[in-house]
């Protein structure tokens, strides 16, 4: 993994590992400092195996549009660190 990967317009990416019961898979994700969830792709959270979860979240797009999405157990790895 490298260090923050930055846009012409001043966005930060970092690439961050998703493990799950299936296998891990190394992701470049926008850092958006306002978010209170990680967003996955729900191909991506089949795919590794993700623990799905009774629960369902509303979020907030930039575009001010909501969706619901499911939410899974992960723990994702920077190079900064593991989440909590």
């Amino acid at each position: 993994m490298q260090g923050p990967h930055y846009d012409n317009v001043g966005h930060v990416y970092v690439d961050v590992t998703i493990r799950g019961s299936q296998g891990s898979k190394t992701l470049r994700m926008l850092v958006d400092t306002g978010s209170t969830y990680v967003v996955l792709d729900p191909d991506t959270a089949r795919e590794l195996g993700l623990i799905e979860t009774p629960f369902t979240v509303e979020l907030m797009m930039a575009n001010g549009s909501r969706e619901t999405a499911r939410v899974y157990v992960a723990r994702p790895k920077s190079r900064a660190g593991k989440a909590p």
